[in-house]
């Protein structure tokens, strides 16, 4: 199951990279670019920050964009973050109960040939 938690990052960097791409003034933030000027950072700009908040950037859960140096000294791989998500995901499914009554579950399971029919 922790393949499902990589494989659903992949998709969603899949998805962000075939995705549409805004063009704009807001988008090509010419005024920030003059401003700033070829070397300098737009990390500390409130624009850049809105538009990380807002989705313009995709942040991965697994995938780490630290320096490769940082990234080995901490000796966690994506395999690691992948099987912590991964538990995270149970614990939140198993705080909010069953997807459906014990009859409907077990039908269910029954047309699609997962389990035991009677299993809860």
């Amino acid at each position: 199951m922790t393949q499902v938690v990589i494989d659903n990052e992949i998709a969603a960097m899949i998805r962000r990279l075939l995705g549409p791409v805004e063009v704009s003034e807001a988008s090509l933030a010419a005024d920030s670019v003059a401003r700033i000027g070829p070397g300098g950072s737009f990390l500390g700009l409130k624009e850049t920050a809105r538009r990380i908040h807002a989705g313009e950037q995709l942040r991965p859960i697994v995938s780490d964009r630290q320096a490769h140096e940082v990234w080995r000294a901490a000796g966690r791989t994506a395999l690691d973050f992948a099987r912590v998500r991964l538990h995270e995901l149970l614990d939140r499914h198993e705080r909010r109960g069953p997807w459906a009554e014990p009859v409907t579950a077990a039908a269910v399971r029954a047309v699609c040939g997962t389990g035991d029919a009677e299993e809860g």
